[in-house]
């Protein structure tokens, strides 16, 4: 059994792990007498079929960002571009699949290096999919550096109700120390301008990338907000310093407590971090994996080869065989879970009674270097926190915020 004890505002509470519920009680035994908890694994929330699609534009981008895992937007085949038929040879059996599921809906991720080099080609995709979707929905997602948003494009992003993710390191300082343009200058002023060109910020979302040059997310967060973001979602740099992740991990733990304030106080927000641990509770279905790559989330790089991820590109032992009926062939998918399951395991995941709205480490991560110790130790920091927000609010509170999370998630789809 996965089973915490919570204590908030001097009362106690039981949190199950398998089950994925809150209970008002610190006695285990006299309530697990009563309630039988359970040992078995939840329900995953996640499908067993692709519905979602990265597709990643090209290798070239306008920054030069220091931290960039892309080898700064170019992967290691500068210059790649993908096309418009490369596009059509996986979404066309990407609808098919989505349908012949049952399902409704599918999403097409854009991405770089920089997907606003090439804007054509977005909305030459786009204008393809609207005419061939059928009662398919299509959602739109595109993660940029927002330098070279214009209006026409905003314009265009809005008309389709993009989901749009723009990456902010924090204020002007920390911003520009690693988010530079090829002549050396900052793009902080640059980005901050175009967000002025959204008519409905509600679909923008701040991605900060925490590094060692900002480490202290509590002293800028509100400043992103200012700028008019309702959405953040953060990143940890696993290469950080053991000293700077002191300062991350305590620094973290006052956004949340100023988040959980807000909330209760009716300042809403989302912080995408907490909501994704939110969903499990909310529907008593768990993560059996850290995200949804390799399964329902499939990559397609800029020269046409399939990929677990976009951090993966260029490595073949993360390189998928592509099938015209499933997207990707069975015998791959499941060797990425089973590499999945490894890591787990060496980690002890298995024995956390978070995993279940955890899902295990980030497989780049685990493979690629760095700290992953540094990754479950903030994201139990998170769960924590999570459970916190939950425990302390009234019931009336609780559902007023799930309210506001769920017309946020409706208005994005």
């Amino acid at each position: 059994m996965r089973i915490k004890t919570i204590e908030v505002q001097n009362q106690k509470f039981l949190f199950d792990g398998n089950g994925l519920k809150i209970y008002e009680t610190d006695n285990f035994d006299q309530f697990n007498a009563k309630y039988f908890l359970t040992a078995e694994a939840p329900r995953s929330l996640q499908t067993e079929y692709v519905r979602t699609v990265c597709l990643v534009l090209n290798n070239s981008c306008n920054l030069t960002c220091s931290y960039c895992y892309a080898n700064k937007g170019v992967y290691d085949f500068p210059n790649e571009q993908m096309t418009l038929e490369s596009a059509k040879e996986i979404i066309d059996p990407l609808m098919k699949l989505v349908s012949n599921n049952g399902g409704v809906e599918l999403t097409v991720a854009f991405f770089g290096g920089e997907p606003l080099l090439s804007m054509k080609l977005i909305t030459a995709i786009v204008d393809y999919m609207e005419t061939s979707r059928g009662y398919l929905k299509c959602n739109y997602k595109i993660t940029t550096n927002g330098t070279l948003l214009s209006q026409d494009n905003v314009d265009f992003m809005e008309n389709h109700n993009f989901e749009v993710m723009i990456s902010l390191d924090g204020d002007k300082k920390r911003h520009d120390t690693h988010r530079i343009f090829v002549n050396g200058k900052g793009s902080y002023d640059r980005v901050a301008k175009n967000i002025t060109l959204f008519k409905n910020k509600n679909k923008l979302n701040a991605r900060i990338t925490v590094t060692n040059s900002n480490v202290d997310i509590y002293s800028y967060f509100n400043g992103i907000l200012d700028l008019g973001f309702n959405r953040l979602t953060y990143a940890l740099d696993s290469r950080i310093s053991p000293e700077d992740f002191s300062i991350f991990a305590g620094s973290l733990r006052a956004m949340l407590s100023q988040y959980i304030s807000d909330i209760r106080n009716c300042r809403y927000y989302e912080i995408t971090n907490l909501s994704l641990a939110l969903v499990p509770l909310l529907t008593s279905r768990g993560y059996m994996s850290h995200c949804n790559a390799g399964t329902s989330y499939i990559t397609k790089s800029a020269d046409g080869t399939i990929y677990k991820c976009p951090r993966f590109i260029g490595d073949n032992n993360y390189l998928y065989r592509f099938d015209k009926i499933n997207i990707i062939h069975k015998e791959d998918r499941d060797r990425g879970i089973e590499i999945e399951v490894k890591d787990r395991n060496l980690l002890a995941c298995e024995t956390c009674e978070y995993l279940y709205i955890c899902g295990g480490v980030c497989s780049f991560h685990s493979k690629k270097g760095g700290n992953v110790a540094y990754e479950c130790q903030h994201r139990k920091i998170l769960f924590e926190k999570t459970l916190e927000l939950i425990c302390s609010l009234t019931k009336s509170q609780r559902r007023q915020f799930i309210l506001y999370l769920n017309s946020v998630w409706t208005e994005l789809r």
